[in-house]
């Protein structure tokens, strides 16, 4: 497969316009970092009440294999309601440090994939990085 960025876009068109195989391709791109506090937490903007000691163990107590897929699940659903000129794929990058491509096969039946959304393709990257594997949430590769 050959790629190339051809350039980064504004809404209402996804995030990056690409040519892949020769086909202009739209790519959303979307972040999953655990829950909103997690985000918050990683970019330095935590709110306050956040801060407390209380409030740290409720949100510790909620078990990672809740938060993630949920979170993802809200992301799919949000993604969903969008609609973008052209051919266009969602790009999920996981930025949440603690779950990688293992993690996420042991719990792909938790995964809901939207019936009704824009998108020709829905790839999860897996880590940060970009080391360990991608999974394509759509079209399914179950069986």
């Amino acid at each position: 497969m050959k790629a190339r960025l051809k350039k980064l876009a504004s809404p209402p068109y996804p995030d990056i316009i690409c040519e892949i195989d020769g086909c202009e391709i739209g790519i959303e791109v979307a972040h999953l970092y655990g829950s909103q506090r997690d985000a918050r937490l990683t970019f330095g903007r935590s709110k306050p009440i956040e801060k407390t000691m209380e409030h740290r163990v409720k949100h510790a107590m909620v078990p990672l294999n809740d938060r993630i897929p949920y979170d993802l699940n809200v992301i799919l659903n949000s993604k969903a309601q969008k609609n973008y000129p052209g051919v266009t794929w969602l790009l999920i990058r996981n930025a949440y440090p603690l779950w990688d491509f293992n993690d996420f096969q042991s719990y792909i039946d938790q995964i809901n994939i939207p019936d009704c959304h824009h998108f020709e393709n829905i790839w999860l990257l897996c880590d940060r990085q970009g080391l360990s594997d991608a999974i394509r949430l759509y079209p399914s590769n179950k069986l």
